[in-house]
């Protein structure tokens, strides 16, 4: 199942299936993805001693463990954490085919349900991403 959603920094697809995801946007398959969570102890991997409360206390960031799995973990109290506590984890990532601008018509028919949102769907700047270590970070993007 591939949902077309609104997340705090960009409108989304999301599924259980990161191989889904990566078909539907015409990529590698085995190409990785961030995992959508709503707290940090919902993280299966270790996430460096050092960095647990910044990562608990951040928004809009994606962190790639050393392990080199990615998550986000979805603000408290907003519409997107309402959602992933309701249906669980998911993977994420831009309602676009790779490499192209969002296309608001082809994302809902690529998506199996389309989360309609009261202000609709708008696209903004995408989340700043780090990679951690044990005891430092790098800003990605």
């Amino acid at each position: 199942m591939i949902y077309l959603k609104q997340t705090e920094t960009t409108v989304g697809f999301l599924s259980k299936k990161q191989k889904d995801l990566n078909i539907l946007k015409q990529r590698e398959i085995d190409k990785p993805l961030i995992k959508e969570v709503t707290y940090i102890s919902d993280i299966k991997h270790r996430v460096p001693k050092k960095f647990r409360k910044q990562l608990r206390n951040s928004k809009n960031i994606t962190y790639i463990l050393p392990s080199s799995h990615s998550y986000r973990v979805a603000p408290v109290g907003s519409e997107h954490h309402k959602f992933l506590k309701k249906h669980g984890e998911f993977y994420s990532t831009s309602a676009n085919k790779s490499g192209e601008k969002f296309y608001e018509k082809w994302a809902k028919k690529a998506a199996q349900v389309v989360v309609f949102e009261p202000n609709g769907f708008c696209e903004s700047k995408p989340s700043n991403i780090f990679k951690l270590y044990k005891n430092k970070q790098q800003r990605i993007r």
